[in-house]
């Protein structure tokens, strides 16, 4: 099961009760399978704001699966934790994905337990590959990606490149972001390509 967001989501929202959120272009380039959306914002700006609206009535069901990073929970970016709670959401979410993972053989379904590179394989890549074959697009949400920064290296970005990598075709992505450092939005243009790619200031998304 995915680690529960409700306390850090309840919050967010509460705080953002007279807010009202425009989504409509996010949701307009989140149509277009294997897209990515940026948004951009210092600290304070609401970045967590509008991923907790997103995934409240606000959203109209625009996000199938979550992540919500966090730099005082070490948890939270453990990628193999990541891919076991990004493949539960889908597996909710749609009947090809689960019906991909519940194919998988028990030595693999127990290798994906511990192993990153074979849970990536069996719990995401190939259901996801399933998904496109039934011409569906999943959108996940990635929030506070900066907050997984940690001695020069970022295992969240390091695990969204390697689904980029993987080129399923039925996968658009969602992440929240400071502007520092850099190179993790450098790293993402790279990964997607310019076309497939619009960044949001946060203050875009209200009306």
């Amino acid at each position: 099961r995915p680690p529960s967001y409700d306390a850090d989501t309840t919050a967010l929202r509460q705080r953002s009760s007279g807010d009202v959120f425009q989504f409509d272009a996010l949701r307009e380039r989140m149509s277009t399978s294997s897209s990515l959306a940026c948004v951009v914002g210092e600290a304070g700006e609401g970045k967590s704001t509008l991923s907790a609206a997103l995934l409240g009535p606000a959203g109209g069901e625009l996000v199938d699966a979550a992540h919500f990073c966090k730099r005082s929970d070490a948890t939270r970016q453990d990628p193999l934790r990541i891919i076991h709670s990004l493949a539960y959401q889908l597996s909710a979410r749609f009947e090809e994905v689960r019906a991909s993972i519940l194919s998988i053989g028990s030595a693999a379904a127990q290798d994906a337990q511990v192993d990153v590179a074979v849970a990536l394989s069996e719990l995401l890549v190939q259901p996801l590959q399933a998904l496109a074959a039934a011409q569906h697009t999943a959108v996940v949400l990635i929030d506070a990606l900066d907050e997984a920064d940690g001695e020069g290296i970022n295992r969240v970005l390091g695990l969204l490149r390697d689904i980029r990598k993987a080129d399923t075709g039925a996968l658009s992505l969602i992440v929240t972001m400071r502007p520092v450092p850099a190179d993790n939005l450098k790293v993402l243009e790279y990964d997607w390509g310019r076309a497939k790619m619009q960044q949001f200031a946060p203050a875009e998304l209200r009306r």
